[in-house]
């Protein structure tokens, strides 16, 4: 719309110099038309030669080119200079149309008058393409500087609109990708309520058979003897119970909503016991035991926490760096970043492939043979209902980098 707007004012600026031109010419053929945007003005016979040059005007042309019908760029780039042929001063009028004479101003299209075979042809579509049979030729050449501070306005108004509809439009589309992240996120919600609810009524309903379960293959223990094949087969049925009981808590722990009974606590002297608690022969100074980082000495390290459920969330890493590395402990680091404190587990496993890393967190999937899903989902749960995260790196030479996030007091 811009570029159409351009050259429709270029084509009214040539038509009103053009027209302005000529009519001075016929009212005043020995008058001076250079001036304004008019940069050369002149009239040549049918054999090229000057009757009139005024200006940039040559002093003759090529009788061949005098009929061209597109404007060409001048000598200084500024301009631009077209040429014309023009009627005959006799027996021509404006638009080519033999008659008696020329009158102006007569309304086009007016029909024959009189007897003497006058008449005003209609102007054609675009005046810039007269034709006519006289053997003189127009050269104008007319400046478009003049008009140039107004294209460059019209330009920059076009393309200041464009970015402004561009923004409009990638607004638009980052809206409508919002919006469909929020509907996905909601019905994702909203099955997971349902699955929570359903999940909650099957730990309840679970709970009480388990534990009958259990009494009873303790009962069968003891009656028939542990070395019997009644008693190694209770103590296997026994083993199962209790997998499926730790199972059912993990995923009540899972459901529960709050940051539960959270309160300050030193995370060094909370690491120092959980290490103690998974390596009670202290093998923190022995080969293939917990490495321990910590702070440097005197640097508390406070967090607000439940310390039950940080403890619950912590034992799942370590249960799944131990699997993932049964030849050796993990390494576990304490290390404050910007407002908090991380908690990393590192192990030397194989890691997590990249086509599960984008669901590892999600409640039920797993990539073990053995696993519930639970575990990872239930450490995600319970690090952000205190008000941190937690996310997965693989480790550099090999392995999982599990960090626990948690907000830094102080």
């Amino acid at each position: 719309m811009v570029f159409e707007e351009q050259r429709a004012r270029r084509l009214s600026l040539q038509f009103e110099i053009y027209r302005a031109s000529v009519e001075g010419w016929l009212d005043n053929p020995k008058g001076n038309f250079v001036g304004g945007p008019v940069l050369g003005f002149g009239i040549y016979d049918a054999d090229g030669k000057a009757i009139t040059a005024q200006g940039s005007a040559p002093e003759g042309i090529d009788p061949a080119a005098r009929r061209n019908s597109e404007p060409e760029p001048g000598r200084g780039g500024n301009s631009l200079y077209l040429m014309r042929p023009l009627p005959a001063r006799n027996g021509m009028d404006r638009y080519g149309m033999r008659g008696q004479g020329m009158m102006r101003g007569a309304p086009p299209g007016a029909g024959m008058m009189g007897g003497q075979g006058f008449g005003i042809a209609a102007p054609p579509a675009n005046p810039l393409d007269i034709v006519v049979a006289g053997s003189r030729t127009m050269w104008l050449e007319y400046s478009v500087s003049a008009g140039s501070l107004g294209e460059t306005l019209l330009i920059t108004g076009g393309a200041v609109l464009s970015l402004i509809l561009a923004a409009i439009y990638a607004l638009v589309l980052i809206l409508l990708k919002r919006n469909g992240e929020l509907r996905e996120r909601e019905t994702k919600n909203r099955e997971l309520a349902e699955l929570g609810q359903a999940a909650r009524t099957l730990v309840h309903e679970i709970k009480n058979p388990l534990g009958v379960i259990g009494i009873q293959a303790a009962t069968l223990r003891r009656r028939e003897g542990e070395d019997s094949v009644t008693g190694k087969a209770a103590l296997v049925i026994d083993g199962e119970v209790r997998r499926l009981a730790t199972m059912a808590d993990r995923i009540r722990e899972f459901l529960k909503a709050g940051p539960g009974d959270a309160r300050e606590i030193e995370l060094r002297a909370f690491l120092e016991a959980f290490v103690l608690r998974h390596d009670p022969e202290g093998a923190a100074d022995m080969a293939g035991g917990i490495a321990l980082q910590l702070p440097s000495d005197g640097v508390s390290a406070p967090a607000r926490v439940d310390p039950d459920r940080l403890a619950l969330a912590l034992d799942n890493l370590f249960a799944n760096a131990c699997e993932a590395d049964p030849e050796a402990l993990p390494s576990i680091e304490l290390a404050r970043k910007g407002r908090f404190w991380l908690l990393t587990i590192a192990d030397r496993g194989k890691g997590i492939d990249a086509d599960s890393r984008e669901r590892l967190f999600e409640p039920f999937f797993t990539t073990k043979e053995k696993g519930s899903g639970i575990g990872l989902a239930l450490a995600r749960s319970i690090a952000r209902q205190a008000g941190g995260d937690l996310a997965y790196a693989p480790r550099p030479g090999g392995g999982s980098l599990f960090s626990l996030s948690l907000p830094a007091l102080g």
